[in-house]
């Protein structure tokens, strides 16, 4: 008689916003796919399911950066999402950030893992004990920096071999590559920005921890000193929904919006321009992950003020950084860079190598797989499937 055909083995990583296969960033970026892709590999039913508990209400493109195979549902409720969870009764659970649908993936599968998406610990006691109560039940903590790997062994309940640095990879070979002259300067006549005017660039999908209003204060106070420079606000701006006003009224009432350039969403092509025609990369946040975008900056070779956030460390003495509330050393630091083209690209220079040794999409993707997995990165060669 023939055998029983054997279950196949079941991966589920859960998310707490809308995903339709794309987290709305470069595909080799998107982290989320790169799990759900590895484990697809590897054989695995592999699943993404979502419940919108942190409402950002942001459309991401319709292309999708996960395998055809990937199966993706996003459930209105928490009901139905732990309903799901109980009715496949996973292998593998991988938990994304620290929301109660993040945390609840330790209740289920043979192996449990965690993304922390966070650099730093809650600010509220009790959030602390949540997650002195929950980290612990995973059997493994993806941390992407050894700063957060810090934080997170001061809750005093994890053991530090369960916590594995594996950072977001960064497409380095596709942002460090420059366009076309041609291209650059169609760029700039269709933004107005004018010969002569120095470009800041701020990149993010704009809410109110990246503190915008750092960021206009620094630009006015330049102003104020007769530099010329235009400011690229480019990302969804989610500011109104959250605080009541857009960038673009933000910068109004400061009285700097004809130095300001608000694009939204861009596609990649122009991404990857806006990067190289700009002087200077800017990030002010109170609080970040990895922070992406501060590491897209550095693998297009522009020089970064960032804020002092613990994100940011592994730049060393190579970024000038500021408090994030801290207007007028921002645009000091800012000057310096627009003054000082030389040390800007030592500086540059110095993040880029950075970026392309240990940031490279493969090198990333060969300590994911072995994570999740529960092997020895050692063991992992370059693009093997089990």
């Amino acid at each position: 008689m023939a055998s029983r055909e054997r279950r196949r083995r079941v991966f589920i990583q859960n998310l707490s916003v809308n995903y339709n296969g794309n987290l709305g960033m470069l595909a080799k970026e998107d982290c989320v796919a790169l799990a759900a892709n590895i484990m697809a590999e590897e054989r695995y039913r592999s699943i993404v399911a979502t419940v919108d508990m942190i409402g950002l209400g942001i459309k991401s493109p319709e292309n999708r950066h996960t395998l055809p195979e990937v199966e993706i549902y996003n459930f209105s409720s928490l009901r139905e999402y732990l309903r799901f969870m109980r009715s496949e009764k996973p292998d593998i659970v991988f938990g994304n950030a620290r929301t109660v649908v993040g945390l609840t993936a330790s209740f289920f599968g043979r192996r449990s893992v965690f993304m922390n998406h966070h650099s730093s610990l809650p600010k509220k006691w009790w959030q602390r004990i949540v997650l002195k109560v929950f980290l612990p039940r995973f059997d493994a903590i993806k941390a992407d920096t050894e700063a957060e790997k810090r934080e997170l062994l001061k809750l005093g309940t994890l053991d530090a071999k369960k916590i594995s640095i594996i950072p977001i990879p960064i497409d380095h070979k596709f942002l460090g590559k420059k366009p076309a002259q041609d291209y650059l300067r169609a760029l700039r006549k269709r933004y107005g920005i004018e010969d002569g005017e120095k470009v800041l660039l701020f990149l993010s999908v704009l809410r109110e921890h990246k503190r915008p209003d750092t960021i206009l204060k620094a630009l006015k106070l330049l102003r104020d000193q007769n530099i010329r420079v235009k400011l690229l606000q480019v990302g969804k701006d989610v500011l109104k929904e959250r605080i009541g006003k857009s960038f673009g009224e933000l910068a109004t009432k400061l009285g700097v919006t004809d130095s300001v350039v608000s694009t939204g969403r861009v596609s990649d092509e122009d991404l990857q321009a806006f990067l190289h025609l700009a002087d200077v990369g800017i990030q002010s946040s109170d609080a970040e992950g990895q922070c992406i975008v501060a590491f897209e900056y550095a693998a297009a070779g522009l020089p970064e003020c960032l804020s002092n956030l613990h994100s940011f460390e592994i730049f060393g003495g190579n970024v000038l950084r500021h408090e994030p509330g801290d207007a007028e050393k921002l645009a000091k630091n800012l000057e310096y860079y627009l003054t000082h083209p030389a040390v800007a690209k030592v500086h540059a220079k110095k993040n880029q190598a950075l970026v392309r040794k240990q940031y490279d999409y493969d090198l990333i993707k060969g300590k994911m797989r072995a994570f999740i997995l529960g092997k020895k990165p050692a063991a992992v060669r370059r693009g093997q499937r089990r």
